[in-house]
């Protein structure tokens, strides 16, 4: 009986162990707002985005407390020398979202990667492209290239955005496997601290299917959009092909959702289809596109 009792103990004793162990990789507390600019954890944290505010309540500064301001989360990088290549990180910052009282959504463009050089840094750079110029028509960000002929303007800017990726890269991408979410993420944010004044910063969250409509209707409002990366399936053989980003402009209530995407727009919705969430389009000569991940991205102000 004794002996029976002991075993049952030392049953329940490692159970816990176990427990504590999985709890404690899987949660995490959120910092105070002394911590939040000296924080540094590896990506991979809860979703922590911020809900659009009403227009009644929306702030064009940041003069109030910082203790006041929302908690926004930004992407870093770090040369590890061992690896030869950065780690990213994501760092908490105070601040306010950039807001804008128009609907500026309908003048995103689409370029066609057909019309540009084949990228160093893989996929990404025409996505980017696609959001960066929005940014500047709509006066986020104070342009740093500046040419007569349009043609030649996104040429020069799709050339920045590429290198800019690349250095982070430290390799070009017929050595690797393509470009990562979080390489985008950290060139926009750098791109914005350098052209915006005063400095803007991205705040960016990531989400594996299944995503909801919810997720695509969070970011169709003010300077918010979202990358997908997605691996497109061919309309004619219907062979999947190399992963691939897109823009995703917005989403309606009614189950629609707006990407930019090889110089054209798709008009769809989420479909799942043996476990797999798709984006599928309205038109059927357009690709479908398997979905991988959702990241949403929002410019701030920060508060220091």
């Amino acid at each position: 009986m004794i002996r029976q009792t002991i075993l049952t103990l030392v049953a329940l004793a490692v159970a816990f162990i176990f427990w504590k162990q999985s709890t404690s990789e899987t949660h995490w507390s959120e910092p105070t707002p002394s911590e939040l600019n000296e924080q540094r954890v590896l990506i991979g944290l809860k979703p922590s985005i911020p809900s659009p505010a009403p227009q009644s309540e929306r702030r064009t500064d940041a003069t109030e407390s910082p203790n006041q301001a929302p908690r926004f989360y930004v992407a870093k990088r770090e040369w590890n020398a061992q690896k030869s290549a950065y780690d990213f990180y994501r760092g908490g910052m105070l601040g306010y979202e950039k807001t804008i009282r128009v609907d500026a959504r309908p003048y995103f463009i689409s370029e066609d990667q057909a019309n540009y050089p084949q990228p160093e840094s893989a996929c990404g750079p025409i996505a980017l492209l696609n959001l960066y110029i929005w940014y500047t028509k709509f006066g986020l960000l104070n342009e740093s290239v500046r040419h007569a002929d349009t043609a030649s303007y996104k040429q020069l800017k799709f050339k920045e955005i590429d290198q800019k990726i690349l250095d982070i890269q430290k390799q070009s991408s017929r050595r690797s496997s393509g470009t990562h979410t979080l390489e985008q993420v950290v060139a926009m944010d750098e791109l914005l601290q350098s052209h915006s004044t005063p400095s803007l910063r991205l705040h960016f969250e990531q989400k594996q299917p299944p995503l909801e409509q919810t997720d695509f209707l969070n970011l169709s409002s003010d300077y918010r959009a979202g990358l997908m990366a997605v691996t497109p399936k061919h309309p004619k053989t219907g062979a999947l092909m190399e992963p691939h980003t897109v823009l995703v402009i917005r989403a309606d209530r009614n189950g629609g959702i707006t990407i930019a995407n090889w110089g054209d727009f798709s008009h769809g919705r989420l479909i799942t289809r043996s476990n797999e969430q798709w984006f599928v389009p309205n038109d059927s000569t357009q690709h479908s596109l398997r979905i991988l991940n959702l990241t949403t991205l929002i410019p701030f102000t920060p508060v220091h």
